[in-house]
């Protein structure tokens, strides 16, 4: 995880440095806008601290560059500045910063605020990746059901709902597996496999193969779980 921290003084940059390096970021330093917008087109950055007072292009100039790009729009950007005026940070505001720090920095703020940008820019990309999701899901052969970590499903295609006998989503979908279905099921760090058999089938017995896999966020901790069921012919 790359931290892009922009700043024309060499100190401030040794300084951020500093503080980041130990909290396990990343670092890439430019030391003018012109530096930072390459940087932004080769690099796989997480959040951008941004100097507004630069000779060349200004933190401003820099900020409305990366609002204007579609690849780059939705990128977090934190202003380092040690302009106080109301009028400067409306200013940035509109043109599109995430959030402020004045300088001098303190550890405490500057932690807090990366992390909440970190936060927001995976909510964003869920959120994104979900409506898509959906979308696709719906198209595929296989059941599918996407879970928060709590197993209370997001998502449910078609199929499942066939494959499961099932009109709407369960409350708990692995409370619901265990209840129906002879398999004592379990979840872990990575992916796990199962053959289901309905407990109770008046008719010939019904055989599901069940893949789980979870999905972490970008702290490594699971996030969320995809549920895909095959009926076994």
């Amino acid at each position: 995880m790359k931290i892009l921290i922009v700043d024309d003084e060499e100190k401030d940059l040794k300084m951020l440095e500093a503080m980041l390096l130990p909290e396990g970021y990343g670092v890439v330093k430019a030391k003018s806008g012109e530096e930072a917008l390459r940087i932004l087109k080769s690099e796989n950055v997480l959040v951008v601290l941004l100097d507004i007072l630069m000779p060349g292009l200004s933190g401003y100039d820099v900020l409305k560059t990366i609002r204007e790009d579609k690849n780059l729009d939705t990128m977090p950007v934190i202003i380092l500045t040690a302009l106080t005026s109301k009028e400067e940070r409306i200013k940035g505001l509109e043109l599109g910063a995430d959030d402020f720090i004045s300088k001098p920095l303190a550890m405490e703020e500057l932690r807090a605020k990366i992390y909440t940008q970190v936060k927001l820019k995976y909510l964003r990309r869920q959120l994104t990746e979900r409506a898509k999701l959906l979308k696709v899901i719906n198209k595929i052969g296989e059941g599918v059901i996407v879970s928060d970590k709590k197993f209370a499903p997001v998502n449910i295609n078609i199929k499942a709902g066939e494959l499961l006998g099932i009109k709407a989503a369960p409350v708990n979908i692995m409370n619901y597996l265990k209840d129906n279905y002879n398999e004592d099921i379990q979840v872990s760090e990575g992916r796990k496999n199962y053959i289901l058999k309905q407990k109770l089938n008046l008719g010939d017995a019904i055989f599901l193969s069940l893949t789980i896999d979870p999905i972490k966020d970008v702290s490594g901790a699971i996030d969320s779980y995809i549920f895909i069921f095959k009926k076994i012919e």
